[in-house]
């Protein structure tokens, strides 16, 4: 017992030299220490940007969760179906709106600045994916194929 005893006494007495050792470089002494803890990490830059892209109903959704579980930035999404909001625009308007690219900007740069890789997965990306490649980070475009008929029966049981 007393071989146990003198062993947590040493390392106690470790962690207090230790914690006294901290507070010395931190101390006024050691300004630079100081400002070393104190900086704020850079912002991460983007390597690699990921978009899923497929039929609604045809698996999308299972890669997208993949992904994420990978830990790869997938959007705000609010549902486990993992559609980032800030990508959802309607086929119609994408196809109307030359501006897409002035909407989605802010997104994608906001992105590329805060995630080394991040994603979305929006099915009705592919009506806008062509004017906005050019803003994406070494983009990965991972299409997803699922028979029709399958799609038709998943869909008819929704």
């Amino acid at each position: 017992m007393e071989h146990y005893t003198w062993r947590l006494r040493k390392e106690l007495g470790i962690i207090a030299a230790f914690r006294e050792a901290t507070e010395r470089l931190s101390s006024p002494v050691y300004p630079a220490m100081r400002l070393l803890d104190q900086a704020a990490p850079k912002p991460a830059v983007t390597e690699r940007t990921f978009v899923v892209l497929g039929c609604p109903r045809g698996g999308t959704s299972l890669l997208a969760g993949a992904l994420h579980a990978s830990g790869i930035y997938m959007g705000d999404f609010r549902t486990a179906q993992y559609e980032d909001p800030a990508f959802k625009v309607r086929p119609g308007d994408a196809r109307r709106n030359p501006n897409i690219e002035a909407c989605l900007l802010p997104v994608i740069e906001a992105r590329n600045r805060t995630h080394r890789y991040w994603g979305w997965k929006v099915p009705n990306s592919i009506y806008y994916i062509q004017q906005i490649r050019h803003l994406l980070v070494n983009p990965v475009f991972l299409f997803v194929y699922r028979e029709e008929e399958a799609i038709a029966r998943s869909s008819l049981l929704r």
